[in-house]
């Protein structure tokens, strides 16, 4: 019949001949191919805006780019990351990495370089769960936005506590002067407090 010089064995149509039109429509159309507009079922969005940042996750090597609002942001996150997660010896020559759980996935997150130049983008983070983690459970870029603005607030807020770790005591005027160090006055000089 018709269908035989492209049919595979029983009849069935060869891997990905059946649909081959149908893609080639959908591509033409623009709609679920470019990242952007209407999803299909099941399909995530692959950029997600949060409060303090921007995600653009690749659709399915199960990595990320995450752009802080300012520098600022990027380096308290990482500097807090850095302190407070267990880092990993990966044994691959790249040193310990340091990872973060965003729902089920252990995400790696170092700071972000461009490839071709090898300079580091200092508003970004680069995120990796690994290939197989994303296509056992995709990890939403909206969830990553969440969980990005999340550890920012939390690397903020225990920045901010850092300064707050001295005790301040207060003091009386007369204990604060008691305190000081005093030179013998000599007769006719007048102190200056």
């Amino acid at each position: 019949g018709k269908g035989t010089d492209v049919a595979g064995k029983g009849g069935k149509p060869a891997a990905g001949q059946s649909k081959g039109r149908e893609k080639g429509r959908k591509r033409g159309s623009g709609s679920n191919y470019t990242g952007s507009g209407t999803e299909a079922a099941g399909k995530q969005p692959l950029e997600a805006k949060g409060t303090h940042c921007e995600v653009k996750k690749h659709s399915e090597m199960g990595c990320a780019v995450v752009t802080m609002a300012a520098e600022a942001a990027r380096e308290v996150i990482v500097k807090y990351v850095q302190t407070k997660a267990v880092a990993s010896n990966d044994h691959d020559g790249k040193g310990d990495r340091v990872h973060i759980q965003i729902g089920e996935h252990q995400v790696q997150l170092r700071p972000h370089v461009e490839k071709e130049s090898k300079d580091e983008i200092k508003t970004d983070i680069f995120l990796a769960w690994g290939r197989k983690s994303e296509k056992v459970s995709p990890l939403d870029a909206e969830n990553i936005a969440e969980a990005m603005d999340q550890l920012y607030l939390e690397a903020w807020n225990s920045n901010a506590s850092a300064f707050m770790t001295v005790p301040m005591m207060p003091m009386s005027p007369v204990s604060l002067a008691a305190s000081l160090p005093m030179a013998p006055l000599m007769p006719g000089s007048t102190a200056m407090l």
